[in-house]
């Protein structure tokens, strides 16, 4: 039995993936990793679609470069794949990802896109607000905004940003990180409002209502491994986006808990 996964370099060092290696060798998984390191994808021979040909499955624990369309080549070939091609999409654009979420039906903060020549058509009804790229992670480029002057000074580049209303909060994010079904909660302290807040890190229970909005974000991006980022406001939780196949980090066996997740995925019937 083979699983083939595509990944990124650095992500091969990653402790949860080291786990996930370990456990399903362990079963008797026969395991192959393919680096995507590169833009370039040779549309003739198609070596990366030859080569995962012969897996009963396979994983994608990137979006990026060429993972997208890669996807949907296996998926056309009637592999199994996970994440597919939507999730991907869905997770990697953040436009297209609050734009689904909303119109299924998900609370997400009042969200804009808008380029820096038209800083003064935005109304000032939206500030304070989080500035962030339209395909971006890991908190990158993320920023917190008071007025027009301040984001006139911050956001001067010639790419379309997403700008989302600030929602007032305790100073941590929830993060959830989901497998399948299996719904786990680690707080995570704000970037954009940093404190010394003692539960930063720790995992927590849970409730029904989060492991509800966790799941429904799941099906809506097709996603079966991946994570939720919701803030608490005075009126209930706020999802900011959603994410493909996070780093699950505080999270206790999360390399086990995936990997027999993927090991009894694989002999699911078609």
């Amino acid at each position: 039995m083979n699983i083939t996964f595509f990944i990124k370099e650095f992500h091969l060092r990653h402790p949860v993936i080291k786990e996930i290696k370990s456990a399903l060798i362990k079963r008797g998984v026969n395991l192959d990793f393919v680096v995507l390191k590169e833009t370039i994808l040779d549309l003739q021979s198609l070596g990366h679609l030859k080569f995962a040909s012969n897996s009963d499955l396979v994983v994608f624990k990137t979006t990026k470069y060429f993972a997208e369309h890669l996807a949907i080549l296996m998926e056309d070939e009637g592999l199994r794949v996970i994440n597919g091609s939507k999730s991907i999409r869905l997770n990697r654009d953040k436009i297209l990802n609050n734009i689904t979420l909303r119109k299924s039906g998900i609370k997400t903060p009042k969200t804009i896109t808008f380029h820096s020549s038209e800083i003064k058509k935005i109304s000032q009804k939206m500030f304070p607000m989080v500035i962030k790229p339209v395909v971006g992670g890991r908190a990158r480029d993320v920023k917190l905004v008071s007025n027009k002057s301040e984001l006139e000074k911050n956001e001067k580049n010639d790419d379309i940003v997403i700008g989302q209303k600030y929602i007032e909060n305790d100073g941590l994010d929830r993060k959830l990180y989901v497998v399948d079904d299996k719904v786990f909660g680690i707080f995570k302290p704000s970037v954009l409002t940093p404190s010394d807040n003692s539960n930063a890190f720790k995992e927590f229970k849970v409730e029904e209502d989060l492991k509800e909005i966790a799941l429904k974000c799941g099906e809506i991006t097709n996603s079966k491994i991946y994570g939720v980022d919701v803030v608490l406001g005075e009126d209930g939780p706020y999802v900011i986006e959603t994410n493909d196949f996070p780093g699950f980090r505080g999270i206790k066996n999360a390399g086990k808990i995936i990997a027999d997740f993927l090991y009894f995925k694989k002999n699911e019937k078609r």
